[in-house]
């Protein structure tokens, strides 16, 4: 990315901050009935708080670290959803981060908006102008310097996916899979590592061990959007537990801001 604009970013993140503090949240009122939309769009409520109800209806995204997949707050309730909260389990991530947030549809065609986070996640071009704060650098940096589409491709459950080449520094290239799932007024978008993430000589991250997945549904009224990322890293016996915890979640806490700034928020009315 360059400088000038990351340094247009981080000033657009102040003014929608400085518009938050000042409006008291996002929306034009309170979202209010948040706990009815989220049990009638399909997502089996499990942790929320009130508190992140609350955050919600003013229009805030909620992040959370966890500890494992029995601390998710919402479960999709479909089958290809399923399947995948199944691959979280699978790799037993000791790095996982949630997200969820909604946006408020009040004068706005659902479908059409639906249709419009579908083209936006599957433009993965402008993965690369991601920022990522880093935290050992003290700075920003692109979430990806490189990504090159290698393949795009049709599965039999009609899914498309997405076969790539990228690079995140300080890792070597590895290949990666994005795969996008579309039933009614249900979409899915997640991404795996098919290669081996690998630190110089020393694989930090199996094949298939890094998945990030954001699901998303459409009422009339509104779209609730639930992420997951997760990934099982090495970390050196311990010894860089600690940064490596940083570099993976905030990784996936980056590109879930960057969509809700980027997509959400200017949708807001």
């Amino acid at each position: 990315m360059h400088r000038a604009f990351k340094a247009g970013y981080v000033f657009f993140i102040l003014i929608c901050a400085g518009f938050s503090l000042l409006s008291g949240n996002l929306y034009a009122e309170d979202f209010r009935d948040v706990r009815s939309l989220i049990k009638k769009s399909g997502f089996v409520e499990k942790n929320i708080s009130q508190s992140e109800i609350d955050q919600l209806a003013a229009g805030e995204p909620i992040f959370t670290f966890l500890q494992d997949m029995d601390g998710i707050s919402l479960s999709p309730d479909s089958v290809e959803g399923q399947e995948i909260l199944e691959r979280y389990k699978e790799i037993e991530p000791n790095f996982l981060i949630e997200s969820f947030f909604i946006l408020p549809l009040p004068e706005q065609d659902s479908a059409q908006t639906l249709n419009e986070a579908e083209r936006f996640l599957m433009d993965i071009s402008q993965f690369e102008g991601v920022p990522y704060w880093s935290e050992e650098h003290e700075k920003y940096f692109d979430l990806f310097s490189e990504i090159e589409i290698l393949e795009r491709k049709t599965f039999d459950d009609e899914s498309r996916g997405i076969v790539v080449e990228q690079k995140m520094k300080p890792f070597k290239p590895h290949k990666a899979l994005y795969r996008y799932w579309r039933n009614g007024s249900d979409f899915i978008y997640t991404s795996k590592n098919t290669e081996a993430i690998r630190y110089k000589l020393i694989k930090a991250v199996r094949e298939e061990n890094m998945v990030t997945s954001l699901f998303v549904h459409a009422e009339p009224e509104a779209l609730v959007f639930y992420g997951v990322g997760g990934v099982q890293a090495f970390t050196f016996f311990g010894m860089f537990g600690e940064r490596m915890e940083t570099s993976f979640t905030g990784r996936t806490e980056a590109f879930f801001r960057w969509f809700h700034e980027e997509f959400v928020v200017p949708r807001i009315k």
